[in-house]
């Protein structure tokens, strides 16, 4: 496929999008490509892909852009989101993603898993499998699993709601995820990079295990590049307190066969936190381990941590 073939541009007029099957990316940048803006006279409230996203080698191929700050009611990705791989010395920038900008999201669903590509080679690989809301979402639901690779991980990521106050920063309400988590980044105060420490987080639940992961609300990592450990800081100087109302993992935690990787459950505060059948405290201790709840931990760690 060509550069922008197979690809939509506007949504003027528009207040239901519907595509009754794959959105498709090929070879050529920006093909099998929506982008439009949710702002206007009669804003975009419906968007529905009926099949899966799907990405290629070309960069913003398979994707979906949705701009502006304005409210839709419901998003629906019917199956998968798959991201793209390179092989050799290509670079290749999104693939396989739905990003949406500003506009808050009352209802979003993807029927099946998000599910990254993998870099093989000397190239460069970047954001491949990702479902981003940096104006937040109420409710998203994801049946299936995050699925990342050996050398890209999936991106599930909130950045900050228009006007955060006491009463009301979260940046997700409810966060579903059916199967399980792997090699995967769930962000909340993060869109391209952190954003800001001025979210939280309602209830997250995982239905299966959450392995070689991270999940993350207002923290950013330090120098040595992973959540978790003394060098994590809060992004920016909030005025609100990063937080966690609520998680649970209904199988296992588990790290990495790398005695070198670490990964966090990081926030400034936490309310409820569950894995399997084992409850903890708000007040665990710093850096405590959670992948030692339910089976002996890998080589590399996953910490529950404050901030």
């Amino acid at each position: 496929a060509g550069a922008t073939s197979g690809a939509i541009s506007g949504f003027a007029g528009l207040q239901k999008i519907v595509i009754g099957g794959d959105l498709i990316g090929g070879r050529g940048d920006s093909s099998g490509h929506v982008i439009g803006s949710a702002v206007g006279a009669t804003p975009v409230q419906e968007i529905t892909v009926k099949g899966s996203v799907i990405g290629s080698t070309g960069s913003l191929s398979g994707t979906m852009l949705i701009s502006g700050s304005g409210t839709i009611n419901k998003l629906t990705i019917g199956k998968n989101i798959v991201g793209g791989s390179v092989t050799g010395n290509g670079t290749t920038t999104t693939t396989g993603a739905v990003l949406v900008g500003d506009a808050f999201v009352v209802n979003a669903s993807v029927g099946g898993s998000i599910i990254a590509g993998s870099l093989n080679g000397g190239g460069t690989l970047l954001t491949s499998g990702a479902l981003t809301f940096a104006g937040g979402a109420d409710k998203v639901t994801i049946k299936g699993s995050l699925i990342g690779s050996n050398t890209n991980a999936v991106a599930v990521s909130f950045g900050v709601l228009t006007a955060p106050t006491a009463a009301n920063y979260n940046v997700v309400n409810s966060l579903v995820i059916g199967g399980s988590v792997i090699s995967s980044n769930i962000l909340a105060g993060y869109a391209s990079g952190p954003l800001s420490g001025n979210v939280g987080m309602g209830k997250v639940q995982i239905g299966g295990s959450l392995v070689g992961s991270n999940i993350v609300a207002g923290i950013e990592t330090g120098p040595d590049g992973f959540f978790g450990t003394d060098d994590d800081t809060v992004i920016g100087t909030p005025t609100l307190v990063p937080r966690i109302a609520s998680l649970l993992v209904k199988g296992v935690v588990a790290g990495s066969d790398d005695p070198t990787v670490q990964f966090g459950v990081v926030a400034s505060q936490f309310q409820s936190v569950k894995v399997g059948h084992a409850s903890f405290p708000p007040t665990v201790p710093l850096g405590f381990p959670l992948d030692r709840v339910n089976m002996p931990p890998l080589n590399g760690s996953v910490v529950l941590r404050t901030y």
